[in-house]
């Protein structure tokens, strides 16, 4: 159980799903222990931002972190790659306020990711494991870990509408799971959102190549998977919790969760 890294530089760049901005990444091999940390490039000083919970600067429609004036949002499909293809440490460096929205999923990351390689490096891996049940709650919705050997991952999504439904999803941490089953999932959202989140500022990037679009009754452009929508949860639960900074042994179990909530969990797991 030795941490790793990459083997070699990784280089990506497109618009953001929210703000509409192109951005440039690249993403570097780094020490042992040192994590995961993102570095505006674009700003002055260059400040690193560590992807760990206490950034976390907003959770509206994404996970953004931010450490004095900087801020790099959306960043959770790139975490939820890094850290389900076993990187512990890695330099981010983005020349942009948001990590590019690509095709909506961690596919292209996972991609690059395999292409590059991974390094071992010397250091043993810190892993949490969970010894007694961890919740957090929010009116119906909810997110635990409880004890189990191994990683185990089991997510509850549920709309009110006859297109999504409610959809549970199972994800065990095994070779190759992640990029067969959970990483090609893109993000989605509902057609009848979209003048709401323009408004607010969002969404400005999204369009049918780079989402799932669901609308009255029917999805507006066809679904990788029949569950596509709850497997993207997963994807976005998987990044919130590398914001621990360290591996996870246990059950995670999320009814109907969202950002502000992973991140409350992830928070209480930080101070154990």
């Amino acid at each position: 159980m030795f941490q790793q890294t990459l083997k070699r530089p990784i280089r990506q760049s497109g618009i953001g799903i929210h703000t509409g901005a192109y951005a440039e990444v690249a993403i570097y091999p780094a020490p042992s222990s040192s994590g995961i940390t993102f570095v505006r490039e674009d700003l002055a000083g260059k400040p690193l931002i560590p992807a760990l919970v206490h950034n976390v600067a907003d959770a509206t429609r994404g996970t953004t972190l931010g450490r004095n004036k900087a801020t790099i949002s959306t960043v959770e499909h790139v975490l939820s790659a890094l850290w389900s293809m076993g990187i512990d440490n890695a330099r981010i460096e983005v020349k942009g306020k948001e990590i590019p929205n690509l095709d909506g999923s961690a596919l292209p990351w996972v991609r690059m990711i395999g292409a590059a390689g991974l390094q071992q490096q010397r250091r043993n891996r810190i892993v949490l494991r969970v010894e007694q049940a961890i919740g957090v709650r929010g009116g119906d919705s909810s997110i635990s870990i409880y004890p189990y050997k191994g990683f185990r991952l089991i997510s509850l999504l549920s709309y009110p509408d006859r297109v999504v439904g409610t959809l549970p999803v199972v994800f065990e941490s095994r070779n190759g799971s992640y990029a067969g089953k959970i990483a090609p999932a893109r993000t989605f959202g509902f057609l009848s959102e979209v003048r709401f989140l323009h408004r607010k500022g969002l969404a400005k990037g999204g369009t049918l190549e780079s989402a799932l679009v669901i609308g009255n009754n029917r999805y507006l452009n066809k679904p990788r998977f029949p569950d596509e929508p709850a497997r993207h949860k997963v994807l976005d639960i998987l990044g919130d919790l590398a914001l621990l900074g360290f591996r996870l042994e246990g059950c995670v179990v999320a009814v109907k969760s969202g950002h502000r909530l992973h991140h409350r969990l992830v928070e209480r797991l930080s101070k154990i």
